[in-house]
């Protein structure tokens, strides 16, 4: 199997963001069932729910707006590369802005989001 580059990685939520790197977690959640005759040793069971979330970063561009922090979900799409892309509706839950030293580096965008429903892995 041929290895994915991500090199044209890039997020869209509303408008496109060129970026410098995304995460993406997914978690399969588990029900604490333990009694009080393990001493040791917790017991789970699974629950049946999985969510996700995640961020994105890159760099501030001039004209593009950030989206609204806790506003209602839009679609999310995450490229992978120009045939594969993780795509789901999600809130952008934190719009972080950081510069280094003013004039010596670039301004830096994160955003953090949480996804709402499924999430869909396309072209895989």
């Amino acid at each position: 199997m041929a290895k994915i580059s991500g090199a044209l990685g890039t997020a869209t939520i509303g408008s496109e963001f060129y970026i410098t790197g995304w995460t993406i977690e997914i978690v399969g959640e588990a029900i604490d069932v333990t009694d009080s005759s393990d001493t040791t040793w917790k017991t789970f069971i699974p629950s049946g729910f999985t969510s996700w979330s995640g961020t994105f970063e890159g760099f501030q561009e001039t004209g593009t707006a950030d989206p609204t922090a806790g506003s209602t979900a839009a679609e999310l799409t995450l490229e992978l590369d120009a045939s594969r892309n993780y795509v789901g509706n999600a809130i952008i839950t934190l719009i972080g802005t950081s510069l280094s030293v003013a004039g010596a580096e670039a301004v830096t965008k994160t955003y953090a989001f949480q996804g709402t429903g499924s999430l869909l892995l396309t072209n895989a």
